[in-house]
């Protein structure tokens, strides 16, 4: 901008109704007085510092000489609790605000939950998030016991068909399948249940049911692998990323569930396979 520009028009910033930063714009002269400015509403010469994940508020509303203050974007869907977004305000700060508390919700779904305020008629006038109260110990047992019942049940769905009268199998095979489906149905009343469970293997002719079985025992391996990697303090993120990985390619292996090369560490970080 030139200098005969900049005695014309100068750049001013503007705030919201809230008072939160918004855009600049520009100021022109005023013809009426000389070396003045028509100042747009809601305005000031000050620059804001405009550091990414911040949002800038004006201290004194209606001062063109006023600064701002500081304000961090929210860290997490905690940061959003009792805090209420108006729906219909198409601001920048809280288009904002809408964008973060959706993500950090998105992203711990077991603790938060995105709630919609409403007027006395029924009209949704805002948005908040809402801590889901913590589970009493009673209920935690009865999602655990119902999430065993369910992969119990499951486990029974995989070998009705072995138990038809005229399946081909024979009688000893049938023999190992009604007890496996007689300790399935006895896991309820384990001593343990619902917390510690060992799931009974699948008799050889129920190859659907045992592969399931199987696929489940390396999985807990890996994730057992795994968590005991992301506590150690020996290795940096990335050693651990990379070991990481490595455990979960398991997945991918042709031989998986039955054959699985588990991968072996060398010096934290290189990967080589079982030999």
């Amino acid at each position: 901008m030139s200098k005969k520009v900049e005695k014309l028009v100068k750049t001013v910033f503007v705030y919201d109704e809230d008072g939160y930063f918004e855009d600049t714009h520009i100021a022109q002269v005023n013809p009426k007085r000389p070396g003045a400015y028509l100042m747009p509403p809601r305005c000031t010469l000050v620059k804001p510092a405009l550091k990414p994940k911040f949002f800038y508020k004006i201290k004194t509303v209606g001062d063109e000489n006023s600064g701002w203050d500081e304000i961090p974007f929210p860290q997490s869907a905690a940061d959003f609790v009792g805090v209420e977004i108006p729906h219909k305000s198409r601001t920048l700060h809280n288009h904002i605000l809408r964008s973060l508390l959706t993500e950090y919700v998105k992203d711990d779904l077991e603790h938060f939950r995105e709630v919609a305020v409403n007027d006395k008629n029924g009209d949704k006038i805002a948005t908040t998030v809402e801590a889901i109260p913590e589970a009493t110990e009673a209920e935690k047992t009865a999602q655990k016991e119902a999430a065993a019942r369910s992969t119990r049940d499951y486990y029974l769905t995989m070998t009705d068909y072995l138990v038809v009268n005229d399946y081909p199998i024979t009688n000893e095979e049938r023999d190992q399948v009604l007890e496996y489906r007689q300790a399935l149905r006895d896991i309820p009343q384990a001593r343990t249940f619902p917390e510690s469970i060992v799931w009974p293997e699948p008799p050889a002719v129920a190859k659907t049911a045992h592969k399931y079985w199987k696929s489940a025992r390396v999985s807990e391996e890996i994730n057992k692998r795994i968590e005991a990697i992301k506590i150690r303090t020996d290795l940096d993120e990335e050693q651990k990323t990379k070991l990481i990985a490595a455990l979960q390619a398991v997945y991918q292996q042709d031989g998986y569930p039955y054959e699985v090369e588990w991968p072996v560490e060398v010096d934290g970080h290189e990967i080589r396979k079982n030999e």
